[in-house]
């Protein structure tokens, strides 16, 4: 199981560095992708796309927009999820987890040469906005709710320190 969870959590590392696929949505911001020559063409796959403006479909121009859907899609939702699958089906401490979370994301940041772009997602900060899905479905009066919650990645991780 060790090599398996190292592995999605390189994976999911990887993911938070560039662009978020999740099942709601898929966004990227091109000048923050690491080779934005490769991002794709969608003005040529579909002439929809061809007057479309940023945020309308799968690209964005607004930093914070990205932000949001990476802290909601990889760690309030994802990694939080599969922290808590693993630590009740297959005793794997969520301690343990986050930490190798930490270790990916930072071997990932160094390999890459990525630390400058981590750090403008602000994965580390002790509170991270996300969407308040179900105020939504029982008000729907705006678009979109959002509220901060605790950064579980850096909850553990001051948590760690504090115990050294």
């Amino acid at each position: 199981m060790g090599k398996t969870c190292c592995w999605f959590i390189a994976t999911a590392g990887r993911c938070a560095s560039s662009c978020v696929i999740s099942t709601k949505a898929s966004s990227f911001r091109r000048r923050f992708l690491r080779e934005p020559e490769k991002a794709p063409g969608f003005p040529l796959l579909n002439p929809l796309y061809r007057d479309a403006e940023p945020d309308q479909f799968y690209w964005t121009d607004n930093l914070d927009s990205l932000r949001e859907l990476v802290m909601d899609t990889l760690f309030v939702y994802n990694l939080s999820e599969i922290s808590h699958l693993l630590d009740h089906c297959y005793d794997l401490p969520e301690s343990l987890f986050w930490q190798r979370v930490e270790g990916a994301l930072a071997s990932y940041a160094t390999e890459q040469l990525a630390a400058e772009r981590q750090a403008l997602l602000g994965h580390d900060q002790p509170r991270i906005l996300t969407e308040s899905l179900m105020t939504r479905k029982l008000l729907a009066l705006k678009p979109e709710y959002h509220h901060t919650v605790p950064n579980a990645f850096v909850a553990d991780k001051l948590q760690r320190r504090r115990k050294s």
